[in-house]
């Protein structure tokens, strides 16, 4: 071994996380070796016999080196062509190279700590199953064997017949229900275990469904009582089906009107108001009724006043229409007290005390 090769490996020996005891033991190797190979130098005057191009081409006790037969010294042994190794000192050939410290394959001894000789490679200690064998990729090691990846079970290797469930191995006729063991007679719904034949049932494999309470299943979703299955999408009561979206109102062709119009020609689709009502936004309202918000399709019956989304009563005045906020009730006076909104009796002054509006709204309704 050269003196630059010599340096790299105490070098490397001195670097790698290895005990102080470790670290002089292969160091001492090393230097034995480098005193060895100089008294070879020394030697060569009268070692040198004829020229070879391998050791085969010298006899025994001879290897070749820069070209020239070399005797060996006591101790010394040729490792290949070039590569003599003084393991009176404690080296060896590994392979071609001459190491102190133990071979690991054809290398030298693993020097950095932590690492282990697994099957002739230096490997992570970890990553040696069962003190010999390194697992291949798409294995690992369970219980000191190479298995395929995945299937070591909290450190057991399952035998034939069962599967890895969580931690246990459960037999194939068991179901293993995310990582739990179902009990006899359950079956697996989801993430959770479910008793066959009871009141439940499994909607598309994922979701539990309380059948016995009217719940029934569409798709994978469980509808609620007094709902209809659209696709797999749960539509409220009264609502129609178009393909697979659900429609608040009427069908008409493949349009869905918006709630309070009806379907005027269902082979073009065409929606709009109903006979003697007029359009409100999107929306309608019925023969009679007034628009009081066209956003919200806000109506209010015959008689009253609108007010934004309020419909206030009869004779009563729309104070803030954005805020459906109405005025006085008949009979009384209105005035502003504090800021504020009150109704005094007819006839009478404007004074503190008297009460808010009262009585001053009616009923409407608004489709959006």
């Amino acid at each position: 071994m050269g003196d630059g090769r010599r340096f790299d490996e105490l070098s490397r020996i001195w670097g790698s996380p290895m005990s102080r005891r470790r670290a002089l033991r292969l160091s001492a190797g090393m230097l034995f070796g480098a005193v060895g190979a100089n008294l070879l130098s020394s030697a060569r005057a009268i070692a040198i016999s004829s020229p070879c191009t391998t050791t085969t081409d010298c006899g025994p006790g001879y290897c070749c080196l820069g070209g020239f037969c070399h005797q060996l010294e006591p101790g010394e042994v040729c490792c290949a062509d070039d590569a003599v190794c003084r393991t009176d000192v404690g080296n060896v050939c590994c392979g071609s190279t001459c190491c102190g410290g133990g071979c690991c394959g054809s290398g030298c001894a693993c020097y950095d700590e932590g690492t282990v000789c697994c099957d002739g490679t230096c490997v992570a200690e970890e990553a040696c199953c069962g003190g010999t064998t390194v697992c291949g990729s798409g294995s690992e090691c369970c219980d000191g064997t190479c298995i395929p990846a995945g299937t070591c079970c909290n450190g057991v290797v399952c035998p034939s017949g069962t599967t890895c469930c969580g931690t246990t191995c459960l037999s194939n006729t068991s179901v293993c229900c995310s990582g739990t063991a179902c009990p006899s007679g359950s079956a697996c719904c989801g993430t959770n275990c479910m008793e066959s034949g009871g009141e439940f049932v499994c909607c598309g494999g994922t979701s539990q469904c309380n059948a016995a309470a009217g719940y029934r299943c569409c798709g994978t979703s469980c509808c609620p009582p007094n709902s209809s299955c659209c696709g797999s999408t749960c539509c409220p009561g009264g609502s129609n089906c178009i393909g697979s979206t659900c429609c608040p109102g009427e069908v008409c062709g493949s349009t869905c009107c918006a709630p309070s119009k009806v379907c005027l020609n269902a082979s073009t689709g065409a929606c709009g108001c109903p006979p003697g009502g007029q359009g409100c936004g999107r929306f309608c309202c019925k023969e009679g009724e007034a628009c009081s918000d066209t956003a919200g399709g806000c109506c209010c019956p015959k008689g009253s006043t609108p007010c934004g989304r309020a419909c206030c009563a009869g004779g009563v005045a729309c104070v803030d229409r954005a805020n459906g906020i109405c005025g006085c009730q008949a009979g009384t006076t209105p005035c502003r007290t504090d800021g504020f909104l009150t109704c005094c009796p007819a006839g009478t002054a404007c004074r503190s005390g008297c009460p808010a509006p009262s009585n001053n709204r009616v009923a409407g309704y608004c489709s959006g």
